[in-house]
């Protein structure tokens, strides 16, 4: 099945865009947010993964493979507590080559956004070229630095190919 689905979208190929529309990403219906209370640090946030956190290898692609992430986000007050204004960055999580689980991979897009009062809302588009280390992700990971507030992601999606695709 697996093959089929990777003979379909290579059929959309045209000028070097590929439009993959397929989510690899379980869950991302509902929006999901965090408490963030990291003034001088970071915090790590892991909210989707891929179906039985397979690896994007062994949902059939291969290293040189291109994927985009798309997504909105926003922030808003974290209970009584100030705004702190940071960012944040999108990152690949899943098992590395020594088999541990659950580990960093490799950066997706560094910053994803920085935040301020004037900027507490926006969308987030990147597409990168799977390597020998990214291609065994299961997860995609925030890192949020110097913040306090609720951090909040909706409308996300993972694909294969260069153009984001409007969430499904």
């Amino acid at each position: 099945a697996k093959v089929k689905i990777l003979e379909e979208i290579n059929k959309y190929k045209v000028n070097n865009v590929q439009v993959g529309g397929v989510n690899l990403l379980v869950g991302t219906a509902t929006a999901k947010n965090t408490n963030v209370n990291v003034p001088t640090s970071y915090v790590t946030w892991d909210p989707y993964t891929t179906h039985n956190k397979q690896t994007l290898e062994q949902l059939g692609f291969k290293v040189g493979d291109k994927i985009t992430v798309g997504f909105d986000w926003s922030i808003s007050k974290n209970g009584t507590n100030d705004y702190v204004y940071g960012n944040f960055r999108v990152e690949f999580r899943g098992i590395k080559s020594d088999g541990t689980d659950n580990q960093y991979l490799g950066v997706i897009k560094n910053p994803a956004g920085t935040f301020s009062s004037s900027n507490t809302k926006g969308r987030v588009e990147a597409t990168v070229a799977l390597d020998s280390t990214t291609i065994k992700a299961h997860s995609l990971r925030f890192r949020i630095d110097n913040s306090v507030f609720n951090f909040k992601v909706s409308n996300l999606k993972i694909e294969r190919g260069t153009t984001a695709t409007g969430w499904s």
